[in-house]
């Protein structure tokens, strides 16, 4: 089956089996993932978290479903956005990084009928004066 995702893969919600081959990947690979971004005592606030995305976080999961999919004979699914993540993360962006007032007139407009739960994007482990709301922190993310 292709792979027909064309957004970042989240990796808040993960469910497999045991000794699945895109986990393994995952972990495998986590120490590689750590030394291409590296933080130093000189590594800026902002380069910090970047390199959390980067190193652990969604950008890391992507590439390791990416790899262990292509070769995997069963069937491995990702599921759209609007299944855990129906509120865009430009919403946190606009509310200066506090969680997402979710207010009916919310749930209209990004619920969907497959929708099974809402990420409102807390950012409790986030420094909100760290990224200040006018920066395109995105930007600095590699392009794959």
């Amino acid at each position: 089956m292709p792979l027909d995702c064309d957004d970042t893969l989240g990796n808040g919600i993960i469910a497999s089996q045991a000794d699945h081959p895109i986990l393994k990947e995952c972990i495998d690979t986590l120490g590689n993932s750590w030394a291409l971004y590296p933080t130093t005592p000189e590594t800026s606030e902002l380069q910090k978290l970047i390199n959390v995305v980067l190193r652990s976080g969604p950008y890391h999961f992507q590439k390791a479903f990416y790899a262990a999919a292509r070769t995997y004979q069963e069937r491995c699914i990702a599921l759209p956005k609007s299944y855990f993540f129906p509120i865009d993360y430009i919403y946190t962006r606009m509310n200066k990084f506090k969680s997402v007032e979710i207010t009916q007139e919310l749930l209209d407009k990004h619920i969907k009928p497959e929708t099974f739960a809402i990420h409102c994007w807390a950012h409790s482990w986030l420094n909100a004066s760290t990224v200040p709301v006018t920066s395109s922190w995105e930007k600095e993310l590699p392009q794959e």
